[in-house]
């Protein structure tokens, strides 16, 4: 299929002696009837995933790939993807992209296959551009543009943008962003210094730890970031942190971070010790830590990594370094961590173990069947190796498929399955994994009508089925060819917005796209509802393809759903009745704005004729009429 279509159009005057004419060119995509379904699974071991694609799949244009390692730092490529591919754009997200990229200049073996073909340089610059759009105007960085700066996404944001400049790039404009952060950091760690003062006569036990501590902690590691001096008592146990068990494990392992950074290197002192008494020990003796309450990254992946990046920075027992690495593989959920924060904080926690202590190599003859069919098979004997295997929609059985991955001989074998579906059917009942996605269509233009060409619409999504708090509800929804999605920051759109009355609670447009948009919410506890909108405008009559929407909570995207989609008939004209004649005053009453402009000025009028009433009184007054 063409991806575009060119249409000559030409006109010209009739007539003796004419010879006027003109000609316009335009040239519109073309897209697949198409939406695409992606499904990850991870294991480990001898392992077998079993494949199914739905009947009306693309079998030629649907992607499944095997990922195979003998290692954690094997998986990484595969976790990379992942973070590079994820279609969101927040502050953290964007700067999460930052971390494997940033990692890839300095150990360019590592995500040699992740990185092929691609131009990690150009990715970094517009990363650092859309930081910058993203910085606010105190310097800081918030979850997105439009939030309140928030120092734990401010720290997070200067960690990376300092390594960036390290590796020369983008050197001016990281320099400005940070001349901006600095002042944001030094004044907000003065505000957070104050603050934790005045909490010394409350019981600390009385105090939410993160929402006393977060600030405090967060800063001191941007001020030692920076270079800005940090005194002792900003991370470590005394006048404004009573005790370090009173923190979470982020927060600590910060503390750790910070501590080591201005020279603390005494394990009692820095918090380390205190770190590792706040870890668990399964019953492998693999050792991991809960997760804190940080806003929405919270995870006991990204605990446990950024603890073991603490206890790598204090120099920490190998063997307890070791029982924390242990643990990292039984948390991946599909080649990837909890969310992008944590897939992040992994991969920069793994790397900087491997830099100092050497995995073990493997040794070992692997088998991938697919059906009962050998499909590849090889030797891995170095813990830096990635076997990618692709397999074909077409190898598929319509009744299922079966593929069976096994091993032979020393080391570990880990296996990521990639699918990503090209679907073409036209009614597509939705999908539920934990969250329930429904969507509707209301005219605004014509209440109760169907929308025809020239309409106004409410585009309705609302997601049910599932509580959780303090996380990011993300949608993604696609219109019918016929309709564009009206840009609400734009001034001559002002009327449309007003005439809908769309609410601020009803989500944000965080990017209008030519055919749709991405919305996202903060999500309240204990609600276990969500209503959102937008408005979008009919601009061709036609029958269209209304894909299914998409919804996902952003730090578990395991929770996800889609909509069910449908056929969509936009007519030429409205199908509502015409509307009777009515007298004047009565039809004011369904239009606001033209009844408020109407009494205006009969008011007026009538002020005016008072007023021309007493000027002649007056005159007749002073004549002694």
């Amino acid at each position: 299929m063409n991806e575009k279509a060119t249409f000559l159009v030409r006109a010209e005057a009739m007539g003796k002696g004419t010879d006027f004419g003109e000609a316009i060119e335009r040239t519109v995509p073309i897209r697949q009837k198409e939406f695409v379904q992606k499904a990850l699974e991870a294991k480990d071991g001898n392992a077998s995933f079993s494949l199914l694609l739905p009947l009306d799949a693309d079998r030629q244009r649907t992607s499944i790939q095997l990922d195979l390692a003998p290692s954690l730092l094997g998986t990484l490529p595969t976790a990379m993807r992942g973070l590079l591919d994820y279609p969101y754009g927040c502050v953290e997200q964007t700067t999460s992209r930052f971390v494997p990229l940033v990692i890839a200049q300095k150990e360019k073996g590592i995500f040699k296959e992740a990185l092929a073909g691609k131009n990690t340089q150009e990715m970094i610059e517009a990363g650092v551009k859309h930081l910058e759009e993203l910085q606010s105007n105190d310097g800081g960085w918030g979850f997105w543009h439009d939030e309140e700066s928030n120092p734990f996404i401010t720290s997070y944001v200067i960690e990376y943008l300092l390594e960036t400049r390290k590796l020369g790039i983008a050197e001016n404009e990281i320099t400005l962003m940070l001349a901006r952060a600095r002042g944001y950091v030094e004044q907000s760690s003065k505000i957070a210094i104050e603050e934790r003062q005045k909490a010394r006569s409350i019981p600390y036990s009385k105090v939410e730890p993160q929402d006393s501590f977060m600030p405090l902690i967060s800063l001191a590691y941007a001020k030692a970031l920076l270079g800005i001096p940090v005194g002792k008592n900003e991370a470590q146990e005394g006048e404004l942190i009573p005790n370090f068990s009173v923190l979470s494990p982020e927060l600590l392992a910060l503390a750790v971070l910070t501590n080591v950074r201005i020279g603390e290197t005494d394990l009692a002192t820095n918090g380390a010790n205190a770190l590792v008494n706040q870890s668990k020990v399964d019953t492998l003796g693999w050792r991991y830590w809960e997760k804190g309450k940080i806003d929405y990254y919270a995870s006991r992946d990204a605990a446990t990594a950024l603890a073991l990046r603490a206890l790598l920075e204090a120099k920490y027992d190998r063997e307890v370094l070791m029982s924390i690495v242990r643990s990292l593989p039984s948390t991946r959920k599909a080649g990837y961590w909890s969310n992008t924060f944590a897939t992040a904080q992994v991969i920069r926690a793994l790397v900087d173990f491997f830099r100092y202590h050497t995995p073990e190599q493997p040794n070992y003859q692997y088998t991938v069947k697919l059906d009962g069919e050998n499909i590849a098979s090889g030797r891995m004997n170095s813990a830096f190796q990635q076997v990618s295997i692709p397999i074909l929609g077409e190898k598929i059985q319509s009744s299922g498929s079966q593929i069976e991955v096994s091993y032979d001989g020393e080391g570990d074998l880990y296996s990521s399955l990639i699918q990503k579906i090209h679907r073409t059917i036209d009614t597509f009942e939705g999908e539920s994994r934990g969250l329930t996605l429904k969507r509707s269509y209301e005219n605004i233009s014509e209440p109760g009508a169907e929308p025809a060409l020239g309409d106004t619409v409410r585009v309705r999504l609302t997601a049910t089925g599932t509580e959780r708090s303090q996380d990011r509800l993300v949608i993604e929804d696609k219109l019918p060819a016929g309709m564009v999605p009206i840009n609400e920051r734009f001034k001559n759109e002002q009327g449309a917005v007003q005439e809908a009355g769309r609410a601020w609670w009803e989500g944000y447009v965080e990017e209008y796209k030519e055919d749709g948009v991405i919305m996202t919410a903060y999500t309240d506890q204990g609600e276990k509802g969500y209503s959102f909108s937008y408005l979008a405008r009919v601009v061709n009559a036609g029958t269209y393809f209304a894909p299914p929407a998409y919804a996902e909570f952003m730090y578990s995207p395991e929770i996800h759903a889609h909509s069910s989609s449908s056929r969509m008939t936009l007519p030429t004209e409205s199908t509502a009745p015409p509307k009777p004649k009515q007298p004047l005053l009565d039809s004011l009453e369904n239009n606001s704005f033209h009844k408020t402009l109407v009494y205006c000025i009969l008011g007026l009028s009538i002020f005016s004729g008072l007023v021309a009433a007493f000027l002649v009184w007056k005159k007749r007054q002073n004549l002694g009429v």
